[in-house]
């Protein structure tokens, strides 16, 4: 089987899990007592037409998107990207930086230093880290500003207001992301550690940075997307709690208040929409695997 065939069953599988999601989110809200309760808003199902029907409507549901779903849905996104996107980058380039030179240097101290380190920070949880950074740390800083926990949803997320007050958020997510990012390269980057292509680099004289590249190249597509797909579930759970802790509009604040609302179409709205990012992260983590790393076995 060529790449292309490989490909092209990758896309199929991505296909077949998504419509997955939305039949089994279409049986559970068809089959939950909620609607017969009244609840349920416009959603298109639960109604006394056939079931055949009843999906097609929900998927034209789906496709048109409604606008109580999709405005809320847009606006909370941006609220979150805008801290979410430039923590991840730094978590990612960072840790991964350090790592790749404790390892390929073979210190002992080095690495079990950043083990360490790497330990402790996920052992703190995002909003205790998040409360501590505002308390002790930002309090003054964000208080002669008058933006600390203040956003003003009238100007966008981009605006000079609101940007200043994602520096709370952005901070917490990177101390757990970075911490995050430095244990899993750790241990992704010593699997590779003894290979022989290691050895002959070290053998040839070659620098840390030199021996340690050879190295990122051989697990760069695991360590730059570890956050999105591996660790997906961890990276949401971690934006929920930072963002109930600095009252930040986001996507996890959005959640909440649908909740306590009851908002059944926002919900399904969410919740459809984070399970296709995951879906199309894993995707892209597949084809960037078939496209450049030469070890995969496309007749497997």
């Amino acid at each position: 089987m060529g790449r292309r065939s490989f490909l092209v069953r990758r896309a199929l599988g991505v296909v077949a899990a998504v419509c997955a999601v939305v039949t089994l989110v279409f049986l559970y809200v068809e089959m939950t007592p909620y609607l017969e309760a009244g609840g349920g808003g416009e959603i298109p199902v639960a109604s006394g037409a056939p079931l055949t029907e009843r999906y097609l409507d929900w998927l034209a549901w789906l496709v048109t998107v409604p606008d109580p779903v999709f405005g809320p849905l847009v606006e909370a996104s941006g609220y979150t990207l805008v801290y979410l996107v430039p923590a991840m980058c730094l978590a990612v380039v960072g840790a991964t930086v350090l790592r790749v030179y404790s390892v390929a240097r073979e210190t002992d101290l080095a690495d079990r230093s950043l083990d360490v380190a790497g330990l402790v920070g996920l052992s703190i949880p995002a909003f205790v880290l998040a409360f501590f950074l505002g308390e002790f740390f930002l309090a003054q800083y964000l208080s002669a500003l008058g933006r600390l926990n203040v956003y003003d949803p009238d100007s966008g997320p981009f605006s000079p207001e609101n940007l200043t007050a994602a520096v709370w958020p952005f901070l917490a997510m990177a101390g757990f992301l970075f911490a995050a990012q430095l244990h899993y390269a750790g241990e992704q980057l010593r699997a590779y550690a003894s290979e022989p292509f290691v050895k002959t680099a070290r053998a040839k004289g070659l620098s840390d940075w030199r021996t340690g590249w050879h190295l990122f190249r051989n697990t760069a597509v695991t360590l730059l997307s570890v956050l999105l797909t591996d660790m997906y579930g961890t990276v949401l759970v971690a934006v929920f709690a930072v963002e109930f802790a600095t009252k930040t509009p986001g996507i996890g604040t959005l959640i909440a208040r649908a909740t306590i609302e009851a908002d059944l179409a926002l919900l399904l709205g969410l919740a459809l929409s984070l399970a296709l990012v995951g879906v199309l992260t894993t995707f892209a983590e597949d084809l960037a695997y078939a496209l450049t790393d030469p070890r995969v076995e496309f007749d497997e």
